[in-house]
């Protein structure tokens, strides 16, 4: 026994002398961003983990022809979101004068705020930042493959999101010499298909929005208790700190920033809240739950 004490013991020591310097390390240079925790809200980044794969083809190879499938580029906002969430806060807001906000930190920026969305807004248009992404998608498909055959038809799905997200592809990958014509696809029931909304065709389909609601009351309710004690004559609801949550991602792909992103107005804990949420929404939505039935 003592022979195995002192066999174990400098092991021992050095792995309790190791943690806290890798933990140190790993989180050193890690600064929490909302944006990357929005679930299907947040803009596109790539996250710092991943492990890049080079575009390059195989050494002797050229890439001469290339199947891509984009969606689209950043919209105003999805409609759900928007109609069920985001109008239902600003419409309130927009009525309520009794709250000095200017006195209340870090509520103060609601003494001037003026959303970028209004009712003559069209939620699902791409914004100028989404149509860069679509631009920039192929300028970089361009350049990564120079060699690219380029077509002289893109398809694109006729809702506006996905037609404007084509133009501007379009606009950045075609030449002088090779002008490129956009496709409208019509989806409809006498299409005999619908690839955005193909769960219409399975009767057992079940939507996540009771069990996302369960735990969308659960993780905002000290929010609301802490709002409502800043600003009682309000009386903040779960659709209005939803609303908010989501006009911080809807919002950066619009002006490109937004003052609903504050850590100071939510903790890194309450965006992973609302991130959670998102996953059980699209567990029972689309996820795995479907297959374990």
């Amino acid at each position: 026994m003592a022979l195995l004490r002192h066999l174990v013991a400098p092991q021992l020591f050095g792995l309790l002398f190791l943690i806290p310097y890798s933990r140190a390390t790993l989180y050193s240079g890690y600064n929490f961003n909302p944006l990357e925790h929005l679930g299907r809200v947040s803009p596109y980044f790539e996250p710092r983990d991943a492990q890049p794969f080079a575009p390059e083809p195989p050494h002797g190879c050229t890439v001469a022809r290339a199947a891509y499938i984009s969606r689209h580029g950043a919209i105003n906002a999805n409609d759900d979101d928007y109609e069920d969430w985001i109008e239902p806060f600003l419409l309130k807001f927009q009525n309520h004068n009794s709250t000095d906000w200017t006195k209340i930190p870090p509520l103060n920026f609601l003494a001037n705020y003026k959303s970028p969305l209004t009712p003559d807004t069209e939620p699902e248009i791409p914004t100028r930042i989404g149509e860069l992404e679509s631009t920039q998608l192929a300028v970089d498909i361009g350049i990564r493959y120079p060699n690219l055959k380029l077509h002289s038809r893109v398809w694109a799905s006729a809702p506006p999101r996905t037609f404007v997200s084509g133009q501007a592809f379009v606009r950045g990958f075609q030449t002088d010499d090779n002008p490129i014509n956009l496709i409208s696809v019509f989806e409809g029931h006498q299409g005999g298909a619908n690839s955005l909304v193909p769960y219409q065709a399975c009767p057992a389909y079940h939507e996540g929005n009771d069990e996302a609601k369960t735990y969308r009351e659960l993780f905002t309710k000290p929010i609301k208790a802490r709002f409502n004690a800043l600003a009682p004559e309000y009386n903040f609801t779960t659709t209005d700190v939803v609303g908010m949550l989501l006009l911080c991602g809807y919002e950066s792909v619009i002006r490109g920033d937004s003052p609903f992103c504050n850590l100071e107005l939510f903790s890194p804990d309450e965006w992973l809240g609302w991130e959670y949420a998102d996953d059980i929404l699209y567990h029972y939505d689309v996820g795995m739950w479907i297959f374990a039935q």
